[in-house]
């Protein structure tokens, strides 16, 4: 398509819209688009976009001119830290699993670096771990080992163990697995990090909204979250079983000293620091 000379009314401009949605395959309102779409009820997909439209052009990067954000994402990342056991969490709203996952890898990388003079960095994650890994890894230039599971599709803590070097700067848990619905053996994983100091992230993409609300309603869950100590960030995808909008997502870690590596500043241009 080339630029075109004029615009076009709304009515025609939807109508092609539509056209071209009835082509998709993904029927996320049949409930037959799992892993790609999570739907939600008519009412509450009516609430969604009312909600989204009242804050479609505000830029969520300059909260100091649209304060109202800031206490949005603040209000956000409190609920979801208190599910998680998180009394001193601290976190961001991000644009979804990979930004998050991206983050927790250069938090961590850069820690590691600063901290243990780290040159080669490797992480280590499970063979069942969303592939979004590899490629944070890809962008970031910090190896990927895949570590074996089990016969229970959960990884194998022994194997995990004999693998921690001192390039390993993260080890991350399935909350649960992608492929097989499981999780990983979370508090074992926890404790040895911890016990080697190393930063561990729980990716509860999937099961981050799912996994509280399950225990309260009396299922049998292992704890996955702050609540075990070893537990350092956690990622967990509003726009899955959260019922909000794609993308959505928020990013917790322990405390402001895990996430201290997170952030960058720059001051070196014309209107001040960034």
């Amino acid at each position: 398509m080339r630029m075109q000379a004029k615009g076009r009314p709304w009515a025609q401009l939807k109508s092609e819209l539509e056209a071209a949605k009835s082509e998709d395959v993904a029927k996320w309102r049949a409930g037959r688009a799992f892993g790609v779409a999570y739907g939600v009820s008519e009412e509450l997909l009516r609430v969604i976009e009312q909600a989204y439209s009242m804050y479609v052009m505000e830029n969520a990067r300059h909260q100091h001119a649209f304060p109202s954000l800031k206490r949005l994402e603040a209000d956000v990342v409190g609920m979801t830290a208190d599910l998680f056991h998180g009394e001193q969490a601290v976190g961001n709203f991000v644009s979804g699993g990979t930004e998050g996952i991206f983050l927790a890898v250069k938090t961590a990388r850069d820690r590691a670096r600063h901290e243990k003079d780290t040159t080669s960095p490797e992480m280590l994650v499970p063979a069942t771990a969303y592939p979004i890994w590899d490629e944070v890894g890809h962008y970031l230039n910090v190896r990927v080992t895949r570590i074996p599971i089990t016969k229970e599709f959960r990884v194998d803590v022994d194997s995990l163990d004999a693998a921690i070097s001192r390039d390993t700067i993260l080890i991350m848990a399935s909350a649960p697995g992608y492929s097989f619905g499981v999780m990983d053996p979370i508090a074992e994983m926890a404790a040895l990090a911890q016990e080697r100091g190393i930063p561990f992230h729980v990716d509860a993409c999937v099961g981050g909204y799912q996994l509280p609300f399950l225990r309260k309603l009396g299922r049998m869950v292992p704890d996955f979250d702050f609540a075990l100590p070893g537990v350092t960030s956690i990622g967990a995808d509003l726009h899955k079983y959260g019922y909000c909008a794609i993308g959505s997502s928020v990013l917790l870690y322990r405390n402001e000293h895990a996430r201290k590596y997170q952030s960058f500043q720059f001051d070196e241009w014309p209107s001040g620091l960034t």
